[in-house]
C-alpha cells in the first residue's frame, strides 16, 4: 500500500499564502498573497507533498487557488504544480479571482494556454 502524505496547514502572513493540504479530507488549498523571500524553499513542502500524494492520489479532486497577488518567483512553482496534476487523472486547479482583477485574470489565461488540457476554471466573485 503506498503511504498517504501528512497534513499540511500553513498560516497566511504579509508575504505567504494560506497553504492547506488535507489527504484525508481530499482538501488542497493556497489563497492570500505570495511574495515569500525564497519561494522554492517556501513551496518545497507543497511539491514533496504532491510528489507523495501522487502515488496514491483521491479518486479526483480539485486544487483551488485564489490569490490576490504572486511574484514571479511563485509563478514558476505554481506552473510546477500545475504539471504534477496535470498527470494525475480526474484531478483540475480551481483558480478563484475577482472580475476586477486583470492582472489575476490575465496570468490565469497564460496558465490555461501554457497547460493544454488540464482543467483550469476560473470563478468570478466580487
Amino acid at each position: 500500500m503506498s503511504k498517504k502524505p501528512s497534513k499540511i496547514h500553513l498560516k497566511q502572513t504579509e508575504q505567504t499564502p494560506l497553504v492547506c493540504l488535507d489527504y484525508e479530507n481530499t482538501v488542497m488549498k493556497i489563497s492570500g498573497i505570495s511574495v515569500p523571500e525564497n519561494a522554492t524553499e517556501f513551496y518545497k513542502p507543497v511539491l514533496d507533498w504532491l510528489e507523495v500524494y501522487s502515488q496514491a492520489p483521491k479518486e479526483k479532486a480539485v486544487f483551488s487557488i485564489f490569490l490576490d497577488y504572486f511574484n514571479t518567483a511563485s509563478s514558476k512553482i505554481f506552473l510546477e504544480v500545475m504539471k504534477r496534476l496535470k498527470k494525475i487523472a480526474n484531478h483540475k486547479i480551481e483558480w478563484v479571482c475577482y472580475s476586477d482583477d486583470e492582472d489575476m485574470l490575465e496570468a490565469i489565461q497564460d496558465y490555461k494556454e501554457m497547460m493544454g488540457n488540464i482543467i483550469v476554471e476560473r470563478i468570478i466573485t466580487r
